[in-house]
């Protein structure tokens, strides 16, 4: 906690947290193994389960309530297509590529093995896990601003390729047994896919139900520890029953999770509101803590017991930086064939560099079966081919926080993608204005994008680019000659029509859909930023986008007004 203080504070700098907790770790490791303590061997034989059960889905949750909902909307597509299609071929190019050095005998795992292909399939499902906890870091830093793009496709494909990981290693689990399983086999992917898409819905459902549930429940905002203990418990029994009808929990978690930011959160009393956030937030905080700090301490003590080969190593660090790009680079330029804003050259590199490797596959390799049976005796013979995936994916781990995670910062510069900010600037986030906010309004047409929900800022980016707002366009064109009122009429005209055709051009006819199911249904059955306004029936909400399109520009609010408008 102190480290984490002095390098969210600036005090020290260039270091990732999750990499000084794993150093601690290791040195802790270190401590415990020259004093030669009993429980040192307990420390080693930690079961994998206590991580996926109890400290996993704080952090999933967490990510789950924390997603930006709108830039994670604007950009689904290629969010989806980095974190299902990028994870599979990743997962794909690193199993051949481990099984084929396998073969050749030049890696130090047994070639023999009757699990072997699993393991690979096993081990290229979980080292596709990626943590990009220090690019993510910057991104919220206080001395740093980038793309919002840049930040919604590596923060969007983080959490969800880690759900997406995750399914995909329980999946290959259930085929532990079968004789040269393959990985792209329709028996592997159809089970893959139908656990996800239920898990999905599950999510969903559950957390449309807790949902629902607080939103009738109007009294239980006088007590907010009943409040947030009945979104911990909701949440743990959403996992639970996933996981009990086998189904991927985490799967189920994280999308709960975004269901309640959507809509509970307006359900909440204003002390829960805060309360809640900082809660999850602290107790995700101290999971991944301690899985760095385990990670390092096992680092420490199971050197001369566990397998190691540093030839496997490396050669896994070549595969797995080429089975990003095998994702990253082909899928970029698929996208922007459809994309409106394309995803430029730089941005693709800062994406391939950026996919540390961090909790979610240490967790789960430490679920690497052995050899035969369902018992792990970790440092035995049986265990060679397990053990020595657990220590390479340790050391990658430790590789790419402490080694790529400090040079991020210096990498991202150097590309251009991240610009810094001068301490106490109004763009800057400690000034006490989000920038993204403020460039968002500065930028808008009007009040619009601030008062209908999940209207894109996609809608005055158009209507901009169209000159609808600009009175000079105006008077030097088809209204040169007019009237004072009739140009004032003509303006608040042309300005309702385009804005509104521009609001209906901007998403697809799904989303709009969606949108005004959203605003009419959903928001008054579930909660939402429809009844934090007070705005009780689904027709005021109508009339209350047709108002906001009709009425006529207004100038930019001063500065020292724009925190009132955001509240």
């Amino acid at each position: 906690i102190f480290v984490g203080y002095r390098i969210n504070t600036n005090r020290l700098r260039h270091v990732p947290e999750s990499g000084c907790a794993i150093v601690m770790g290791f040195v802790l490791g270190l401590i415990v193994r020259v004093a030669g303590l009993k429980e040192e061997l307990q420390l080693l034989q930690f079961k994998g389960s206590v991580f996926f059960y109890v400290l996993l889905p704080p952090i999933i949750l967490e990510a789950g309530l924390a997603l930006e909902t709108q830039m994670f909307v604007d950009n689904l597509g290629s969010i989806f297509a980095f974190a299902v299609l990028g994870t599979l071929i990743s997962a794909w190019v690193t199993s051949r590529g481990l099984y084929l050095g396998a073969e050749l005998g030049i890696l130090g795992l047994d070639g023999s093995a009757r699990r072997l292909a699993i393991h690979c399939h096993l081990f290229g499902a979980l080292i596709s896990a990626t943590d990009p906890v220090a690019t993510i870091a910057l991104f919220g830093g206080a001395r740093f601003r980038t793309d919002p793009l840049l930040h919604a496709l590596i923060n969007g494909e983080s959490v969800l390729n880690d759900a997406v990981a995750i399914a995909l290693f329980a999946t290959l689990s259930h085929h532990i047994d079968e004789d040269g399983p393959q990985l792209f086999s329709a028996s592997v992917l159809g089970s893959f896919f139908v656990v996800s898409a239920f898990s999905l819905v599950l999510g969903l459902a559950a957390g449309a139900f807790c949902s629902w549930c607080f939103c009738r429940a109007r009294s239980l905002a006088t007590f907010p520890d009943y409040e947030i203990s009945a979104m911990w418990l909701g949440a743990y029994l959403t996992f639970a029953f996933a996981q009990l009808v086998g189904l991927s929990g985490i799967v189920s978690l994280f999308f709960f999770g975004v269901v309640l930011a959507q809509y509970n959160y307006y359900n909440l009393s204003d002390r829960s509101k805060v309360a809640s956030q900082v809660t999850f937030r602290t107790m995700a905080k101290l999971a991944e803590s301690c899985v760095f700090i385990y990670l390092g301490v096992v680092a420490a003590l199971s050197m001369g017991r566990y397998h190691w080969h540093f030839g496997l190593v490396l050669y896994t660090c070549l595969v797995i930086t080429i089975a990003r790009a095998a994702h990253i680079f082909p899928l970029t330029g698929f996208l922007n064939m459809w994309r409106v804003r394309k995803i430029n050259r730089d941005m693709s590199i800062v994406m391939w560099v950026s996919g540390l490797r961090g909790a979610i596959a240490f967790a789960l390799s430490l679920r690497l079966p052995c050899a035969a049976g369902s018992e792990v005796r970790r440092g035995t013979e049986e265990c060679r081919n397990s053990d020595m995936l657990v220590t390479t994916t340790i050391s990658i781990v430790m590789l790419t926080t402490l080694g790529v995670g400090t040079a991020m910062e210096r990498f991202m510069t150097v590309m251009g993608v991240l610009e810094i900010v001068p301490p106490g600037s109004a763009d800057s986030p400690r000034s006490g204005r989000d920038p993204a906010f403020s460039d968002a309004l500065a930028r808008s047409d009007s009040s619009s994008a601030l008062a209908v929900p999940l209207a894109s800022r996609a809608s005055a980016e158009e209507g901009r680019s169209s000159g609808s707002h600009d009175g000079g366009d105006v008077v030097g064109g088809a209204g040169a000659g007019l009237g004072g009122d009739e140009l004032r009429e003509k303006h608040t005209m042309g300005f309702a029509g385009r804005n509104a055709r521009s609001l209906l051009n901007a998403r697809g006819w799904v989303y709009q859909a969606f949108a005004r199911f959203d605003v009419n249904y959903l928001q008054p059955a579930l909660g939402g930023p429809c009844r934090g306004r007070g705005v009780e029936s689904p027709t005021d909400v109508v009339e209350l986008q047709v108002q906001t399109f009709l009425a006529p520009p207004e100038p930019p609010p001063p500065n020292w007004s724009r925190a009132a408008i955001f509240e």
